[in-house]
C-alpha cells in the first residue's frame, strides 16, 4: 500500500492538478503533475466508469497503478509533485509488469524521474 504522506486525498488537490497540471499520455492511461509546496510527491489514481462498468475491475486497475509506482518509482520521482494518473480503459487486463513499464515511460515524458547518483571515483568493472 502507498504510504499515506504519499497519498494526494482531497478533491481540491486532484481538482487543482486536473486544472492546472502539466499533462504525459502513454496509451493506458494519462498522467497529469503540478508543484505542490511539500518536500515529497503525492498521487492518486483516477478509473471512471469509462474504465469498465464494474467497479471491481475498476480498483483492479487503480491498485495495480499505485503498486507499480510504490515499488518502482516512489524513491526516483523528483520531490514536489502533485501526480494523478487518469486510467483508459485499455489498462483493463494488463498484467504488473505491463503497468510499470508504462508509468515509467509516462514519468520519463513527464521528466519526472531523478537521475541515478553517478558513481565518482570508482573503478570501473573491468578492472582498467
Amino acid at each position: 500500500m502507498l504510504p499515506a504522506r504519499y497519498r494526494l486525498r482531497k478533491m481540491k488537490d486532484v481538482e487543482r492538478v486536473s486544472r492546472k497540471g502539466r499533462p504525459a499520455f502513454v496509451s493506458v492511461f494519462t498522467l497529469r503533475y503540478a508543484k505542490n509546496d511539500l518536500d515529497h510527491i503525492r498521487m492518486t489514481a483516477v478509473a471512471g466508469l469509462k474504465v469498465h462498468k464494474r467497479s471491481v475491475r475498476r480498483n483492479r486497475v487503480k491498485r495495480l497503478i499505485r503498486e507499480a509506482f510504490r515499488r518502482e518509482f516512489l524513491d526516483r520521482v523528483t520531490p514536489g509533485y502533485d501526480i494523478v494518473i487518469y486510467a483508459k480503459k485499455d489498462l483493463v487486463g494488463k498484467t504488473y509488469a505491463d503497468v510499470a513499464t508504462e508509468l515509467g515511460v509516462a514519468l520519463r515524458k513527464a521528466g519526472l524521474l531523478m537521475q541515478p547518483p553517478r558513481n565518482h571515483g570508482a573503478k570501473p568493472a573491468n578492472g582498467t
